[in-house]
């Protein structure tokens, strides 16, 4: 009220669970975690044994589905979500691209698991997770697979990565070590492709409000030429791209790169259009070379846009 900083702990005592250690949370009350979702709370004359066994409720439908799979020869793009994180009526922006029986996760959301199991797949078919950045809508899934026990192939650069693990440390009272262990942490490097089972992954650096990263994808099938898919991620809409440069934030070569990445010819682009200061908008795409284009990170198209 008067405008100073309270430290956290002033106003929160952290008690960390200890599996089967009772812990007394009000005098004569223990709780004690017994396994996942299971919990004891015992009084001196009563014990009361608590089971959680239904999925949590997510705030939107699950029949939702924002556009239908977008086909390619033996590969298949699911849209997990295509909502913006500040909407309770849709499910954030996650694809999960599929080839050759290999699956790879863009980013885990709120309800990543009930999302991906309304697509008829569960957490443990997933091989690999492409981590664009550490906002919540994009992460807040991770726990998923922290307590799945599942270790599962996690691509990102090692400072985005570092982050994830940082807050996956403190929501479990863990250290960063004992987190990345649920991980195969396989580097990013922008603009040095990575060979994936038939994928081709190069990432590429985006300007968003924190470190962020895109890519550009080639699906390989025999006998026919690669299927390319551009995502950006969250980024910034060019006018803002353009300011920056102009007040020399951006150096140019960076400047000259990020463009040149989001012109190249590819099959299919998927692009934030969120708008407003942090997010592009879908009128940029008349600038771009892509064949088709699947807008995300939004509950409408901007007015401005153009596009037939």
């Amino acid at each position: 009220k008067d405008g100073k900083i309270i430290p956290a702990e002033q106003v929160l005592h952290q008690i960390p669970f200890e599996k089967e250690t009772p812990i007394e949370i009000a005098p004569g009350l223990f709780l004690r975690h017994l396994d996942f979702n299971q919990y004891e709370f015992r009084t001196p004359t009563e014990t009361y044994l608590l089971k959680i066994e239904d999925e949590p409720i997510s705030a939107f439908p699950y029949q939702l589905s924002p556009l239908p799979p977008y086909w390619v020869s033996s590969s298949n793009l699911r849209i997990i979500g295509g909502g913006n994180g500040f909407t309770p009526h849709h499910p954030c922006t996650g694809l999960l691209i599929e080839h050759l029986g290999i699956r790879l996760l863009v980013d885990a959301g709120p309800y990543i698991r009930q999302l991906v199991r309304h697509h008829g797949i569960s957490l443990s078919q997933i091989h690999g997770l492409f981590l664009t950045h550490i906002h919540d809508d994009h992460t807040a899934g991770l726990t998923e697979f922290v307590q799945s026990g599942n270790k599962i192939d996690l691509f990102s650069t090692p400072e985005i990565a570092r982050a994830a693990f940082q807050k996956l440390a403190m929501l479990y009272h863990q250290t960063e070590e004992q987190i990345a262990k649920n991980f195969r942490f396989i580097p990013i490097t922008p603009d040095l492709p990575i060979e994936y089972y038939g994928m081709t992954l190069t990432g590429h650096y985006a300007i968003h409000s924190v470190p962020c990263i895109g890519f550009k994808l080639a699906l390989r099938s025999q006998g026919k030429p690669p299927f390319q898919i551009l995502y950006p991620s969250d980024t910034l809409k060019l006018d803002r791209v353009h300011e920056l440069r102009q007040h020399q934030i951006l150096a140019p070569e960076r400047y000259e790169n990020y463009l040149a990445f989001l012109k190249q010819e590819v099959d299919l682009m998927i692009y934030d259009s969120g708008a407003g200061i942090i997010h592009a908008d879908a009128k940029d795409l008349e600038h771009y070379q892509a064949k088709n284009y699947l807008c995300v990170h939004t509950d409408k198209i901007s007015k401005e846009a153009t596009l037939n």
